[in-house]
């Protein structure tokens, strides 16, 4: 994604989050607190296919889990509010002949939420935001590729929910962060820049969420 589109992206984000928040008179309101687990990883480029030229061994993604505090708003079947999350995944790692390389990353958000109620059991949600992303490279390789790049960017959810009682939830949620593509370590034109460039983020989570 070029920086002109995550600037655009972030920028709706944010407006996104602040039109909800203008919003919150004559609603009942609750805290709640949020856990999930599941799988995730970085979106850096697999050359798996290119077994045949190098003796390589790469593991992408795997398990991921965050924490997220958030405060609703209640109008009849609408909920909304906003919800900060931390999140972490696997990492990353390649062995190349006598190369390696291991991204290694986390994130911190704040995002809007949005969430229709079919009945006292069912939901749908959705969230807008942005992610702190913390992104870090190491390992030993012949162009001295290491680094740790910070950024803040979009990201965004989507899922379903079912209410076990009154408080207590469980959910299904599928979220993203709008980054870019590194570049390969096996590139001709690698370097620390754009090897070190923040990797979007997929995550398919299970989780809980307990209403106050």
């Amino acid at each position: 994604m070029s920086n002109d589109m995550t600037c655009k992206a972030t920028t709706a984000a944010i407006l996104i989050s602040s039109t909800l928040m203008s919003n919150v008179a004559l609603a009942k309101a609750g805290p709640y607190i949020g856990v999930n687990v599941g799988a995730g990883r970085m979106d850096t480029v697999s050359i798996g296919h290119e077994n045949a030229k190098y003796k390589l061994k790469e593991e992408l993604g795997g398990l991921a889990a965050g924490l997220d505090i958030g405060y609703l708003w209640e109008q009849e079947k609408l909920e909304y509010g906003a919800e900060f999350g931390f999140d972490t995944y696997a990492e990353n790692s390649y062995k190349l002949d006598d190369q390696n390389s291991k991204y290694k990353g986390y994130n911190f958000d704040l995002l809007s939420v949005v969430k229709y109620k079919f009945n006292p059991q069912w939901s749908l949600f959705g969230k807008a935001g942005i992610a702190y992303v913390n992104q870090k490279t190491t390992g030993d390789t012949k162009k001295n590729l290491n680094d740790n790049n910070k950024e803040i960017k979009p990201k965004a959810a989507f899922g379903v929910g079912y209410n076990i009682t009154e408080n207590l939830e469980i959910n299904a949620e599928y979220s993203h962060v709008f980054a870019s593509t590194p570049n390969k370590l096996t590139d001709r034109n690698v370097t620390k820049d754009n090897y070190n460039e923040i990797a979007s983020v997929d995550m398919l989570t299970i989780g809980t969420k307990y209403s106050f």
